[in-house]
């Protein structure tokens, strides 16, 4: 009986160890994971705010792309990386258009 308890207890300490490490390395992944989210976001808020930068050298119509643009890479990616489709249609709800001026869609 006590060989069982010891056993019973050891596969325990095993499991618990196992549940540990598990829960480590996903910690790890979604740490790293964050990490270039959260780069990608600086990257594309760089690149807006470089857009709203722009604007003023440009014509009223080309200003009112580049604003729209600026405001999509800022607006979906924001600072934290945290954006959705939802910010598209709110920003692309003024400019029918807007959605052609995307790369890629």
């Amino acid at each position: 009986m006590a060989q069982s308890d010891r056993r019973a207890a050891a596969d325990a300490a095993r499991l618990a160890k196992e549940a540990i490490l598990r829960r480590e390395k996903e910690d790890r992944r979604l740490e790293i994971e964050r990490k270039k989210m959260g780069a990608q976001a600086r990257r594309l808020h760089k690149n807006g705010q470089h857009l709203a930068k722009v604007i003023h050298d440009r014509s009223p119509a080309q200003a009112a792309t580049q604003d729209i643009r600026a405001k999509l890479a800022v607006g979906i990616f924001g600072d934290e990386g945290g954006g959705s489709l939802v910010s598209i249609l709110l920003v692309c709800n003024s400019s029918a258009s807007c959605i052609n001026m995307i790369p890629g869609v």
